[in-house]
Formats: structure tokens, sequence, C-alpha cells
């Protein structure tokens, strides 16, 4: 043998023996006790501190759906978690790439989240504090706070360069006299001016902000009404005022920006904190919330401004609304304790919840806890959820009906040898986890050996385990699951095998089929798990059967049992070594057809040995032989 070629079959044989270390083939362990039923608990999810990690919405230890249900539900992507324990406002802007970034103000930083990469791609300083407002305008980012400090006043941050950093520009007074906090902006984005919340005084209440030079806007003047505001928003020179402690809300026509004309003021009654408010995208209706406890977040018609009515109102468990936005007929709402709520305007006398995502499950109080500031303006239809405690979430709602389907393929071989059961999957989202409960009693008396998803789209699952087992009985549960870590995703939605069941066929066997059947056991379920919800499978039942003829096919070489893909290749590829090697070398499974893996055709006259391994490297990698014809 060339001295190369025997170089390149000790290499593939080690690097062999470093990938089958990872492979998921478990086997069972000898119960003494018959009756024994071994439940075997989950690890707890991994959410490490101050890294990113993806968290579960709800309690998902049942299923509350199955397969046929139509779900509307909200997920989270990722969660974030700012090293200062603190925030408040988030807010979002998308690059010419279509890259979306996550802006989250921490307790002393403005910060930039990466959501193709999951990262922090910078930050900026900003003043020390638990009140800061974000908005955007071409690529430059505006904050300001109620705080003084670093980079106080309206703070101008480039995003041109992201996604490799950020860049601090300028920090500018937000009004004529040299003034440093506000509590709230908007930016025109349609006329290019900024409105800054400003002091309480008579007629300084909005600071107008020029903003022809982005990096260094000119103040253009200063109105509204006595008392102070709270809230505003501004587009296409229509402004909308929510007044605080004043029990109104107003809008005005800013196309003067010297002589802003006050279109009308409407009077809430019992009003509380007139806190937030946000207009749909005709413009025919607007959302006001009231930052007090037990104050209605209310729908107004404001089609007739002679005649504003009131349309519906509506308050989530918590009883303490903060801040709206709207995206069509949808609102997105910061609830405090109660997390995001969504909501459909759709028909505005009736407010309907669509879904809710709690960010804040330690309670459900009017307390200034949890859920600060949403933003659901992106085009992936994603919408970010900012909390008082310094996590910052990705959320996605889902509209969907679920047609999922677990299915154990036949399969078919001789008594005496291995035989190998796929689980195919088909799902409809994403998925986190997999519970695989099943029964193999049957007329065969088959044996249990081991599971696998060595080679298949499931490998990289972190947990592979048995959640119960009793093979005394023929039954067993098993969950395998990607962990909550960077770099474990979930599996993207498709279909697929997910793992392969074991068992070795008694030399004796005789009769039918032998089922295996998806079946309840020890409190398992089958069941699919996304990052917020499980539910149950249509399942459907396979079976093994009998073989009288020979199991290998065309050529040797398909020592995994693979199928033919492309259909010419008889099924050899790299993971036909991989199985090899780990039969021969680590004490894996033997091959489910011990004839496949004698390559070199000897039969009975010589074990199966270093030389067969050596002949399918040859055939595979050095355009060697054919291996040996099947019976």
């Amino acid at each position: 043998m060339p001295t190369n070629f025997k170089r390149l079959c000790i290499t593939a044989i080690l690097c062999c023996l470093s990938i089958s270390s990872h492979l998921f083939a478990i086997p069972l362990e000898v119960l003494n006790d018959p009756n024994f039923i071994l439940p075997i608990n989950r690890k707890p999810i991994d959410n490490p501190e101050n890294k990113l990690s993806t968290a579960l919405s709800a309690d998902v230890s049942t299923n509350p759906y199955k397969s046929g249900d139509s779900v509307s539900i909200v997920c989270s992507e990722f969660m974030f978690t700012t090293a200062t324990g603190a925030g408040s406002d988030c807010w979002g802007w998308t690059d010419s790439s279509g890259t979306e970034y996550a802006i989250y103000a921490s307790w002393n930083a403005i910060e930039f989240y990466n959501l193709e990469t999951a990262s922090l791609a910078g930050s900026v300083p900003a003043p020390s504090g638990t009140w800061h407002d974000i908005k955007t305008y071409q690529n430059y980012c505006y904050a300001v706070s109620e705080a003084t400090g670093t980079n106080d006043g309206l703070l101008i941050i480039d995003m041109q360069y992201l996604p490799d950093s950020v860049h601090y520009v300028n920090s500018i007074a937000t009004g004529s006299a040299g003034q440093r906090t506000s509590h709230n902006l908007s930016i025109d984005t349609v006329q290019g001016y900024a409105y800054i919340e400003g002091t309480s005084s008579v007629n300084q209440s909005v600071h107008i902000q020029d903003l022809s030079n982005p990096e260094n806007p000119s103040y253009v003047g200063s109105f509204g009404p006595s008392g102070g505001i709270h809230d505003i928003f501004c587009h296409n020179d229509t402004l909308y005022m929510a007044e605080g402690v004043n029990p109104s809300f107003s809008i005005w026509n800013m196309a003067n920006k010297n002589s802003p004309e006050m279109l009308t003021r409407v009077t809430i009654p019992n009003a509380g904190y007139v806190h937030n408010i946000w207009p749909t995208g005709d413009k025919r209706h607007l959302l006001t919330t009231e930052e007090t406890p037990g104050k209605t977040i209310k729908l107004w018609n404001i089609e007739d401004l002679q005649n504003v009515q009131l349309t519906d109102e509506y308050l989530a468990p918590s009883n303490l609304a903060h801040n709206a936005q709207i995206v069509g007929d949808t609102a997105y709402v910061s609830h405090y304790e109660s997390g995001v709520v969504v909501l459909d305007l759709t028909n505005p006398d009736s407010i309907v919840e669509i879904a809710q995502f709690d960010t804040y499950p330690a309670s459900e109080n009017a307390n200034y806890n949890g859920c600060w500031g949403v933003y659901p303006q992106t085009p992936s239809g994603r919408f970010y959820a900012s909390n008082i405690e310094g996590q910052l979430y990705v959320l996605k709602e889902f509209n969907t009906v679920l047609a999922d389907t677990l299915i154990a393929l036949d399969a078919q071989s001789l008594p005496g040898s291995s035989v190998r059961v796929d689980v195919w999957a088909k799902f409809t989202l994403d998925m986190r986890e997999f519970e695989v409960p099943f029964d193999w009693s049957g007329p065969y008396n088959l044996s249990f050996d081991s599971f696998s998803t060595a080679g298949l789209m499931t490998e990289y699952f972190e947990e592979q385990l048995f959640s119960a087992l009793d093979p005394f009985n023929n039954r067993a549960s098993i969950l395998i699951r990607s962990t909550t870590t960077n770099s474990s995703p979930s599996l993207p939605a498709g279909e697929g095998i997910i793992m392969s069941l074991y068992f070795t066929i008694p030399n004796n066997a005789s009769g039918g089929p032998n089922p295996i059947i998806f079946s309840p056991f020890n409190g398992k379920e089958p069941s699919f798990r996304t990052n917020c919800i499980s539910y149950t499978p249509d399942t459907v039942s396979g079976s093994i059967s009998l073989s009288s003829e020979s199991c290998c096919i065309g050529i040797r070489g398909n020592v995994d049992n693979s199928p033919e893909n492309p259909p010419d290749d008889n099924g050899i590829n790299v993971s036909d070594v991989i199985k090899m090697v780990d039969h021969m070398f680590r004490n894996g499974d033997p091959p489910v057809c011990e004839e496949e893996e004698d390559i070199n055709g000897s039969g009975g006259n010589s074990p199966i040995n270093i030389s067969d391994l050596v002949a399918l490297i040859a055939y595979m990698f050095q355009d060697g032989p054919a291996p040996a014809l099947c019976p």
C-alpha cells in the first residue's frame, strides 16, 4: 500500500474517531427491578448572566395546543440583558442592507444590538438615570434623559458604521436657554424636525429643532400649554400631544413652526396622568394611555376634530399601562407587570386582545415594574420590548394553523439482526424540543438497543436523554432539546428525520409486523416545543416486519442503512465511515445489516476488520475499487 494512502487512511480514521465521540448513540442500562420506571428530570434552562438567551414566555410543562389548532402567540426570539441591570426605552433601526438593530436605553448608555448576529454591536455613554427616550432619523440616533451628566441634552449618535461600531457625534442643549434635560422626544421624519419635551413653564413645553444638519440641529422655537406635557407624536406637520397632569390631549398643525395652530383639545373625563398618545396610520383614530393605576387605555375617533368620540377602552390584568404604538390596525402596549399586550383595533368599537407576552412573571400588580417600552415598526414583523429591570426582548407574533405530524417509518430486517426505525416529523414552527414516548410491544419480543441523532437535523441538540424508561414493559420516552445558548438556535420549521431507534430482532422471531406506537407513557406524551408553546402533534404508528431475503442491496458499504441520495449512490457517504469506526473502535452499535460492513465480501471466513474500513475509504476518497456485491 502506498505510504501516502496509508497516511490518508490513518488520518481519516482518526478524524472519524474524533467525530464519533460526539455521536448520540445511547445504550440502555440493565435495570434490576422489572417494575421500576425511570423518570429523568430535565436540566434547567441555560441562561448565563449578561449573555444572550432565549426566554420561555410561559409554563410549557403541559400541551395546551394540538395539531389542527389555530394559534396566535408571541414568542421570544432573543433576550438581551444589560450589564447595568436597569433601563427604560427601546427603539429600532434598519440599515441599507436590511440588518435590524434593536436600540436599548440602559441605566447609563444607549446600546445597539445586531439581530443578525444576536450580539451587542456598540454603545454610547448617556447620563445615569432611569428615564431615557430614543428616536432615529436617517442614520442618526437621538436620545434625551431627565438626568444630567455624561452626554446630557440631545445626544446624537451616528449609526452608519454599524455593524462595526457606533460613533458619538454631539450633545446639544434641547432649547434656547441651555436646557439639558427632557423626558420625551418625537421626530417628524417626513419634514425633518425634532420635537423635544421641555420645561413646564408657559409656552416652553415643546422645543423644536431643525434637523437639516442632523449632526448639529438648529433651534427653531418653543410652544405648548401651561403646566407642561408628557408625550409627543408628530408626523408630517401634525403633532399629537398627551398633556400629562392636564386631563387632556391636543392636536396641532405645525406647518408654521413659529405659530403652531391648535386644532382641538379633548378633556378626558376622570382622567389619570395622560401619559402617551399614538394615532392610527390613517389618522382616523388615536390611542391614549394614562399612567395611573386603574385608568384604561382609550381609543378615540378623531375624524371630526370638533366632535372627538371615545370608542372603546381596555386594561390588562396589572391595571397599569405605560406606552403604546400602532402598526396598521394593531396596537402594541408596554403594560408594566403585564408585559407586552397586542390589541386588534380593526373594529374601533371593540378592542380585542390578540396576544400577551409577560416580561415580568414575578407578579401582576399595578406597580412600576416590568415592561417600559415597545417598538413594533420593523420590516421583519418583529417587535421589541424593554424592561425596567434591564432586559430587552426581541419578539415575534405567530398566527398559524398547526399542521404537525410525528411518524414512525416502517422498517424490515432479518431475525437475529438489528433494525433501525426512523422517526420523521413535520413541524410548523421553529422547534426547540421533541418529546417522543413510544411502545414496542409486539410478537417479536424486540430488544431496544439505543437511539441516535447522528447525521440528522437534530444532531446538534445538546440534551438527548430518556425522560422515562421501562424496558421490561417495552416502553420509553426520549427527550431531545436544543438548549438556550448563543450557539444553539431553534430548528427551523420544516420536516425530516429527527431520531433513529435501534432494536434487535430475536433469532426465533415470527408472526406479523411488530408495531412501534407513539403512546403516552409515565406522564409523557408526544410533544413539540417552541420557545413559548408546547403542543401535541398528530401521530402515525410504524411497524417492523421480517424479511427472508438478504438485507444487503447492490454493492456493500451502506453501513448506516441510510436512504440513497442521490438515488444512484447506494446510500454510501462519510457517515458510513463514521459508523464503521464507531462500531470497530468505540464499541458502538453494530450496523442494521452486517453484510453492508463486510466491504471486501470475505463473509464468514474472516471477521470484519481494518481491511474493510481501508477498502471503503479507498473507494470513497482514492477512486479505489468498488465494494463487493451483496449476496
